[in-house]
């Protein structure tokens, strides 16, 4: 089955590296321009420069999507750089670290909030 994306923008969370960086790369390869987005600029700004690289068209931009504000403005950065959305790649995702049983209620929350409410 084969997709045109061409003309295509995507918003990928947790595009600084591993998977949401992967899915950002390809995405930039099929012509669709791409937002970057994620909690550490500087990798996100090289995410976005090796689809500017690989002539493509993509933008950075720094957001905590447990958080609101971040996310309506995120959105704004969109549609501003690139006219609005079509594509949505929710990577962004945390974990707690230890064992369930031990795991803090403010950890539970954030982890909530960024892998529930996030999307």
């Amino acid at each position: 089955m084969s997709l045109n994306l061409e003309g295509k923008t995507a918003v990928v969370t947790g595009a600084s590296s591993g998977l949401g960086r992967a899915a950002a790369l390809s995405l930039g390869r099929s012509g669709v321009s791409v937002v970057a987005a994620g909690l550490e600029p500087e990798a996100l700004e090289e995410t976005a420069a090796m689809i500017r690289r690989d002539g493509g068209a993509a933008t950075a931009v720094e957001v905590d999507i447990s958080k609101a504000d971040h996310v309506e403005a995120l959105a704004a950065e969109a549609k501003g750089a690139f006219g609005g959305t079509d594509i949505l790649v929710n990577n962004a995702g945390v974990y707690p670290n230890g064992p369930w049983h031990e795991i803090t209620e403010e950890e539970w929350d954030f982890v909530f909030s960024v892998d529930v409410k996030g999307y």
